[in-house]
């Protein structure tokens, strides 16, 4: 797990959206005028990414979206999110998300 790691808010088990992670901290750093090519997700059994029609990059900035549903309440999950920008640059950051009773 990458050591950035950030907790998101917690989720239920029956919610279906999406979770963001920004990169502009550290992209800002390395080049500020870059931009995200590409986003990989690893994500946990347990849990479902909805892939269908659904970017895992924002357009007009530099964040990283995942839309999840179901999971066990009871449950945390751990994700890892890798970013490539346009420039060749890797990012990575792990993310935490518990799963609540409704």
């Amino acid at each position: 797990m990458p050591v950035n790691k950030i907790i998101w808010p917690d989720k239920r088990p029956g919610e279906k959206a999406y979770w963001v992670l920004e990169f502009d901290d550290q992209m800002d750093l390395e080049d500020p005028i870059d931009t995200l090519a590409t986003v990989t997700w690893t994500v946990p059994p347990g849990i479902t990414r909805i892939t269908a029609g659904k970017a895992s990059i924002d357009p007009t900035s530099r964040k990283a979206l995942i839309w999840l549903e179901n999971g066990t309440a009871g449950e945390t999950y751990e994700f890892v999110c890798t970013i490539t920008t346009a420039n060749g640059i890797t990012l990575q950051r792990g993310v935490t998300l518990a799963v609540k009773a409704p």
